[in-house]
């Protein structure tokens, strides 16, 4: 990987100041198993930190050095008593280096990498900021879904494909309830999944539900919960939680009396919302592993 002068003036910044401020004796403990010799007297002249790090940095640049380098700056057991910095660096970090043609992403309890390509004028146009109306939302075009992508155990995908049959036949028969039923259990049973696969990254998040301060088990856990927490670590984006609200409360509406008072009466329409809704999660799921 080969990092340009921008990225390394920003990784340089994340080293040196965060999550704790690095003296000199830090930088050389840091640098020193990444292939250098260096030494740190006390009372010795020292360079400025700034120029220190920028310095190895550039050195592993282009080397697989610089992968290892950015591994541990970002490594879990540094963000122990503040994981949401770790996801805000990552996401930092992340503006700069897909310049490079890379992002980073936390896979499991380590750093991966996984190469991006981008266009500026797609990224940020004027309207880019804008949120997505629900008439938007329903229009994106969705490409052909390839569930065995998704990453959940794979005896699990063949029931997920026969919901989503199913979800068509409803929608296709103007049966709007059922239709929403079939959407937040689709939606809740792929997002458990991941969960389960994801333990520790669902628990570690801040959107995770806790009582007393615990992070409640999963069996306790909303879709709402499920849909926040992914949100969090990424794997669906802001429009799929934005226009999700009527999914998330699916469980409201199976009892007929709380259906009555709450006045819930679905459209066709509302119906398939929920339906894009659903699609989209799985193709930004699928295309999150990509």
């Amino acid at each position: 990987m080969k990092l340009c002068e921008q990225t390394i003036k920003n990784l340089t910044e994340i080293i040196n100041e965060k999550p704790d401020h690095r003296t000199g004796k830090d930088l050389v403990e840091f640098f020193n198993p990444l292939g250098f010799h260096d030494a740190y007297v006390w009372g010795q002249p020292f360079p400025s930190r700034k120029d220190y790090t920028a310095s190895k940095i550039r050195a592993l640049n282009g080397t697989s050095g610089i992968d290892e380098c950015i591994k541990k700056t970002f490594a879990p057991v540094n963000f122990v008593e503040n994981y949401q910095l770790m996801y805000d660096l990552i996401e930092e970090f992340n503006k700069h280096l897909m310049y490079d043609g890379w992002n980073i992403y936390l896979n499991e309890n380590e750093i991966s990498f996984k190469k991006v390509t981008f266009n500026v004028a797609d990224l940020y146009t004027p309207d880019s900021k804008k949120e997505k109306t629900e008439e938007e939302f329903i229009n994106i075009r969705i490409e052909t879904l390839n569930l065995t992508k998704l990453p959940i155990e794979n005896t699990l995908t063949p029931i997920i494909k026969s919901r989503m049959d199913e979800i068509e036949c409803c929608l296709n028969s103007k049966s709007p309830l059922a239709t929403i039923f079939l959407c937040g259990s689709v939606l809740e049973g792929i997002l458990f999944a991941i969960a389960y696969k994801n333990i520790k990254d669902f628990n570690m998040t801040k959107s995770s539900p806790k009582r007393d301060e615990k992070v409640k088990s999963f069996s306790e856990w909303s879709l709402k919960d499920y849909v926040d927490v992914s949100k969090e670590l990424g794997y669906i984006d802001e429009d799929v939680k934005k226009f999700s609200h009527v999914v998330q409360d699916f469980r409201n509406y199976i009892h007929p009396y709380q259906q009555m008072a709450q006045q819930f009466n679905p459209s066709i329409e509302t119906a398939k919302l929920c339906v894009q809704v659903v699609k989209i999660a799985i193709q930004q799921i699928t295309n999150r592993g990509n």
